[in-house]
């Protein structure tokens, strides 16, 4: 009976070593894995992004893909649809969130308290009047 019971007490204390071993080889080493101090090297893409090493690997990082069109084609789609005769296209600047270019356009139609912006959407070349105006009331023209 005293041998049953040594083996009782000495499967439990076994357990019990073994869940405590296990909580404290989980708190040393989570899930993920170890994240590794990468070295501080850097890539510039061809557009003149920098990446930097990622991972657990510490693989430097792919470059973003390319703009679809470039900021020349983007103009140039703007001068096309956007502007009439007398009309100018000023600043251009790529917004990564929208995946638009955006071009100031001095239009001769005026509306007051409002800037008028020429989008071009990247993927598609449409393109649409902005305005920006005080208060935020963003009146738009119909997308071509």
């Amino acid at each position: 009976m005293i041998k049953i019971l040594l083996w009782i007490v000495a499967i439990v204390a076994a357990a019990y070593v073994g869940v405590v071993g296990w909580r404290i080889y989980q708190f040393y080493f989570p899930v993920g894995g170890f994240q590794p101090a990468c070295p501080q090297e850097t890539k510039t893409c061809e557009d003149g992004t920098i990446v930097g090493r990622v991972g657990t690997t510490c693989e430097l990082a792919d470059c973003p893909e390319p703009k679809k069109i470039s900021e020349d084609e983007a103009r140039g789609i703007a001068e096309k649809d956007c502007v009439k005769k007398g009309e100018t296209v000023g600043d251009g600047e790529y917004d990564e969130d929208t995946k638009n270019w955006r071009f100031v356009v001095v239009l001769k139609e005026k509306r007051k308290g409002c800037v008028s912006d020429c989008l071009v959407r990247e993927e598609s070349g449409n393109t649409k009047i902005d305005w920006r105006c005080e208060g935020n009331n963003y009146p738009t023209s119909p997308t071509k």
